[in-house]
């Protein structure tokens, strides 16, 4: 089901390929590098096994090896890449997620809040802080010294991100 224009169930779908391209892209390094080696190998000497610069950097490099003395190689350097952005993916979409639930509660829920990058909202969380700020009302305090009250609410209101709490 829809929320705002993105599909959760899709976007889950997206992102588990990206985490199935991540984990399969040094494998496919690893063959891709060992076909043109295996075709370099059989050429007469003088010509290459690819006209493409970057694929004619896979001939030799069998094992994809992160190095810092030399430019990320294809496609075993998209691991790390697609691995990333499927993670990011996941939490954003928990993100939608609970928002989803929150305006479903009766919130009300920002747009600017789809694409934050924390914890899905809690709307228990929520609940506590705004029934701890109505029980403060008519309470005495401050003025004989104990603060508890108001430190706690503050500890509390704390806790609470932006997308816990949107302000009516």
């Amino acid at each position: 089901m829809g929320f705002r224009g993105f599909d959760a169930a899709k976007l889950t779908t997206l992102a588990g390929h990206l985490d199935t391209l991540a984990q399969n892209s040094g494998k496919l390094h690893s063959q891709l590098a060992a076909v043109l080696t295996t075709a370099q190998q059989n050429l007469p000497s003088g010509q290459n096994a690819s006209r493409n610069p970057d694929l004619q950097d896979l001939v030799g490099d069998v094992i994809p090896v992160p190095s810092f003395f030399r430019r990320p190689r294809l496609p075993g350097s998209l691991g790390g890449e697609l691995d990333d952005m499927q993670s990011s993916m996941k939490r954003r979409i928990r993100q939608i997620e609970g928002l989803r639930e929150l305006e479903q509660r009766g919130y009300p829920v920002s747009d600017s809040s789809l694409f934050l990058d924390e914890k899905a909202p809690d709307a228990k969380k929520i609940d506590d802080a705004l029934r701890r700020l109505h029980e403060l009302k008519g309470k005495d305090f401050g003025t004989n010294g104990n603060r508890d009250d108001l430190e706690q609410i503050s500890g509390e209101l704390d806790g609470l991100t932006a997308a816990n709490w949107t302000p009516s």
